[in-house]
């Protein structure tokens, strides 16, 4: 098979590929222009106090709430409590509310009354669980429910919505609903759960690529490579795991919060041969490093220090295993001390690592530690025995 290219359009304001190729219904309302969105990767407990203080930072004065909505989660009521005593502590006592709508009660995203509830506060924080939860019940059969409305327009006022882990997952449409990197990249989107990469309906909110969640940690690029094709979507943007990303939605600018907290994605240039996929670029970002959403250019944040060309150092970094614990995390910080590539490897696949005239990359401190951030490192998925 040849090689081939896949064109991706530089800006997709509004995703609904894949939503509409597997028939899940399109008529959520476009992605609101105003307000923030705060996307955490997930772990997210008192002890990453700076995400609460970005979600509650607009808050102007006490009579402002947040609203926890349960949705996604297996025990909703557990949930919601240790949520507002986290916000609680943050904002004082009487500051936030649980939303009662979760799958046991999906009939309430249709009740107004419930629907102005959800409308009263300035910030909505969608909690973990099952992202599938949050789309079954706003958004049955596609269809936007006075609910899903209702956190539009928190959004369209310049308020805040924030989630965690499936409240992550849910902010961009389509979005992944489960799936392994090995499998993924050997079997495609599949249609059931722990056959390659599951794609479904998301709510929206997020409108310059796809989201993905516990993504450095569980080192997940290998699913979101193979989402991202699938969906013709051009950026990929993964958080990890007690980090954040801020979005503003009026200026199309996206701040990361924590270090090396995200990872950008870019299929731009991305070439097809047979599972083989070859010149992706990643870029690994810290606290304070924006992108801009409608164009994916990275601006690193004031006092990085840029690093110089390293020399190569005499060996290759090699991983065994692709899919353990901040697996591209490592490789990355491999090649900016000077490997000359930095390989990963699963049974199927190799995943190369390497720098080119377009890499960069910059180092801050971090608790007197040095912390590596880079932009548009080269990744390369070459299958096993492709002769590649």
């Amino acid at each position: 098979m040849n090689s081939s290219r896949v064109v991706f359009p530089r800006y997709l304001h509004r995703i609904g590929i894949i939503a509409a190729m597997l028939a899940l219904g399109c008529g959520a309302e476009a992605a609101p222009a105003k307000g923030r969105l705060i996307i955490c990767g997930g772990g997210l407990d008192l002890k990453e106090r700076f995400i609460y203080e970005a979600m509650t930072a607009r808050i102007k004065d006490t009579t402002e709430t947040v609203g926890i909505i349960p949705t996604a989660s297996a025990d909703p009521e557990d949930s919601v409590k240790g949520y507002v005593e986290d916000f609680s502590a943050v904002l004082g006592p009487g500051r936030a509310e649980g939303i009662p709508l979760t799958t046991a009660t999906a009939e309430k995203a249709r009740d107004e009354a419930l629907a102005a509830r959800i409308r009263q506060h300035a910030v909505l924080f969608f909690t973990g669980g099952d992202q599938s939860r949050i789309t079954q019940v706003f958004l049955p059969g596609g269809e936007p429910t006075p609910a899903y409305k209702a956190v539009v327009d928190v959004l369209a006022k310049g308020g805040t919505v924030g989630g965690s882990s499936a409240g992550a997952a849910m902010m961009s449409d389509p979005m992944l609903t489960w799936g392994t990197s090995s499998g993924a990249l050997k079997e495609g989107v599949g249609t059931k759960e722990d056959a390659g990469v599951g794609i479904g309906k998301g709510m929206g909110l997020f409108p310059y690529g796809l989201t993905d969640q516990h993504f450095l940690k569980r080192s997940r690029y290998g699913r979101f490579i193979v989402a991202l094709e699938a969906a013709k979507v051009r950026f990929g943007y993964g958080v990890d795991e007690q980090r954040a990303i801020e979005v503003d939605l009026e200026t199309s600018t996206v701040t990361t919060l924590g270090s090396q907290a995200l990872a950008l994605l870019d299929m731009g240039e991305m070439r097809r041969n047979g599972h083989s996929r070859t010149l992706i670029r990643v870029s690994l970002l810290g606290s304070g490093d924006k992108v801009a959403g409608d164009t994916g250019e990275v601006t690193p944040a004031e006092g990085r220090k840029a690093l110089a060309p390293p020399g190569t150092v005499a060996q290759p970094f090699v991983l065994d295993d692709a899919w353990s614990d901040f697996a591209l995390t490592k490789c990355i910080s491999a090649l900016a001390a000077g490997a000359p590539v930095a390989t990963a490897r699963d049974k199927n696949f190799e995943i190369r690592f390497t720098r080119d005239n377009q890499t960069r990359f910059w180092t801050n401190e971090v608790d007197g530690k040095p912390v590596v951030s880079a932009h548009r490192v080269r990744l390369d998925v070459v299958e096993k025995d492709s002769g590649q």
